[in-house]
């Protein structure tokens, strides 16, 4: 992931043009970068930081200059997650006439998500499950030869109080049960692999 972060500084009493503002990263090393005032608002002014870790504090000086006269602003910030990879190894599988979801958690760090969310048959509210658990049954029967489309997203709530979600890992379930006198036969397929379980 590259993680870009645009802090933005309210600056009074700094006319332009003859006024010129710009921040440095203590932690980088880097060049200090000019800030850019939009026309919309010419008192506004923001600089693009790029190659920051998430969830690290970083230190910022911010200076502006009029003529002889400079003003020197320090302040500290925190870095946040952005948005999280999908979770890794989704398998489908029945249990009796019910759908079960087992998968594993995202590559990446474990504190940059929250929580899972499943949608099954594009019901409107998604079901929330916690960071820990790592399967998910469905808590009906489903008839003989139907299809059913199920989706699994890792969320994180960020620092806004936003929720945001990996792209939905969708899976495609058709229900088919075989009956004879000695056994059994389920069969689940995905848009990815096909899973056969025969039960006693």
């Amino acid at each position: 992931f590259t993680y870009i972060y645009r802090l933005w500084a309210n600056i009074t009493d700094c006319p332009k043009p003859s006024c010129s503002c710009n921040a440095h990263i203590d932690n980088l090393g880097d060049d200090s970068q000019p800030l850019t005032f939009p026309s919309s608002n010419p008192n506004l002014g923001f600089v693009e930081i790029s190659n920051l870790e998430p969830s690290t504090q970083y230190t910022s000086n911010l200076n502006c200059k009029v003529d002889n006269d400079t003003d020197t602003k320090t302040f500290n910030f925190t870095t946040d997650y952005g948005r999280p990879s999908a979770p890794q190894h989704v398998t489908p599988s029945l249990v009796s006439q019910r759908v079960k979801i087992t998968w594993s958690p995202p590559a990446i760090h474990e504190a940059s998500f929250t929580n899972y969310r499943i949608f099954i048959d594009n019901e409107p509210t998604p079901i929330s499950i916690n960071k820990t658990i790592n399967s998910y049954e469905v808590d009906k029967d489903y008839d003989n030869g139907t299809t059913h489309i199920s989706s699994i997203q890792a969320c994180y709530l960020n620092n806004q109080l936003r929720l945001i979600c990996s792209k939905p890992e969708n899976i495609t379930v058709k229900v088919i049960i075989l009956t004879s006198t000695t056994s059994t036969t389920t069969t689940t397929t995905t848009t990815t692999t096909t899973t056969t379980t025969t039960t006693p």
